[in-house]
């Protein structure tokens, strides 16, 4: 009897999470915060193996590293798995100019290589037995703000997002919507500096300030209002987008603040739809949507006590699949035909980022001139205020002289 009860006890084993995009830098940090967890994590990425600078580190050997490309025709090897987190996206431009103002984005491989392969990777994912999936997506406003200059990209993540809703349902699903993602070796100064100008009181209350007005105008906040919030928006720490994403898998957001969350987005969604945002908004699926929403899940919801706790009441509810089962998956993946290569797939396995791809053009020179530009105009518009009430307390100020005109006869 003793020995039954140690048998069964072995075959307790921890969830196993599919990692798409896995090697990326996201998807990376994603699989070593679950492996933290305990859970049984499996990577799939072109890549097939950890960055560079995690491959020596303990974590990265309890990963189940996989090489596959979810747009060849060949059905992407996976094990049995329970739940699935998507890192995979492309908004690389095309390799096909010279010259920075040659520079463009190719619509229909943005729209492959963010909508069909999202399809792909969550119809993969439902096969394989996974009961629960998680979407990096692009933040609201950003969606919003560059629908028409970065419309492959837009298009394909609307795509992937409708994809993973119609196949998991929206009991089952969660989308992390970030904008600009910093940490690491990604924008290490710059990321932070960016993130403290742009979240200062200053920049935080003009945006906010100019949102209470056009609430009050029949035009609302229109694409050309967004791109100014998307500018002045503080990017987000890639450990808070990975926490955030690890408590939607897990679970442990509370619904007090899934409310409030989703109310914010009714609310801003509002004046949106009167600047001309098309379709119609849905709030009946999980969605923690841009920095601020974000940072509170990570900072509340996802604490290595509270992920490690629920993953632990997870670990108690599942039982392995037998060694033969996964022996076979794993044969099945070595007999795998040779990846097929996609339009984009060059460079470097960063899913999701610019970086690597022209070096000193991005993210030095545009990155720069955009806070110039923007500081500049912050530290003019202060200038201006300042010197008007100067003038107003000095009784200094001019009347506007008209001249005087004859009326025509």
């Amino acid at each position: 009897m003793l020995f039954l009860v140690l048998a069964s006890s072995a075959l307790v084993a921890p969830p196993t999470v599919a990692v798409f995009g896995g090697s990326g830098f996201v998807g990376s940090r994603v699989c070593k915060a679950l492996v933290d967890c305990g859970l049984s994590v499996v990577s799939i990425s072109r890549a097939g193996q950890p960055p560079a600078g995690a491959a020596a580190q303990s974590w990265s050997q309890r990963v189940d590293w996989r090489s596959a490309d979810a747009l060849a025709p060949p059905p992407i090897p996976l094990p049995k798995i329970d739940c699935a987190v998507s890192c995979v996206g492309n908004m690389r431009p095309s390799p096909n100019w010279s010259g920075f103002f040659g520079l463009h984005w190719d619509t229909e491989v943005m729209r492959r290589e963010n909508g069909e392969i999202t399809e792909r990777i969550a119809e993969a994912a439902k096969r394989a037995g996974a009961s629960r999936f998680v979407y990096l997506s692009v933040y609201s406003s950003t969606k919003f703000a560059y629908c028409g200059a970065l419309e492959g990209y837009i298009d394909g993540k609307d795509r992937g997002e409708a994809a993973v809703r119609r196949i998991f349902g929206d009991a089952n699903t969660a989308f992390v919507s970030p904008s600009l993602i910093y940490g690491g070796e990604r924008f290490p100064s710059f990321g932070k500096l960016y993130a403290a100008v742009a979240g200062s009181p200053l920049i935080r209350g003009q945006t906010q300030f100019f949102k209470a007005l056009k609430r009050r105008a029949a035009t609302g906040w229109g694409p050309g209002d967004a791109i100014g919030e998307v500018a002045l928006t503080p990017p987000c720490d890639v450990d808070d987008v990975v926490k955030a994403t690890v408590a939607c898998l897990l679970d442990t957001i509370p619904a007090e603040m899934r409310q409030r969350h989703t109310e914010q987005q009714r609310i801003e969604n509002e004046l949106r739809l009167a600047g001309g945002m098309p379709g119609t908004p849905e709030y009946t699926y999980l969605n923690v949507d841009g920095t601020d929403q974000i940072r509170e899940v990570a900072k509340v919801a996802g604490t290595q006590a509270i992920l490690a706790a629920a993953a632990a009441n997870a670990k108690d509810t599942e039982i392995a699949e037998d060694a033969e089962e996964l022996a076979s998956g794993l044969a099945e993946a070595v007999a795998a035909d040779a990846p097929w290569q996609s339009p984009s797939a060059y460079g470097s396995p960063m899913e999701g980022a610019l970086m690597g791809f022209k070096p000193l053009l991005f993210p030095w020179p545009p990155g720069l001139a955009l806070f110039a530009f923007f500081a500049t105009a912050v530290v003019a518009n202060k200038l201006i205020i300042e010197a008007g009430c100067r003038r107003a307390r000095l009784g200094r100020c001019d009347k506007l002289e008209v001249p005087e005109t004859t009326p025509p006869k």
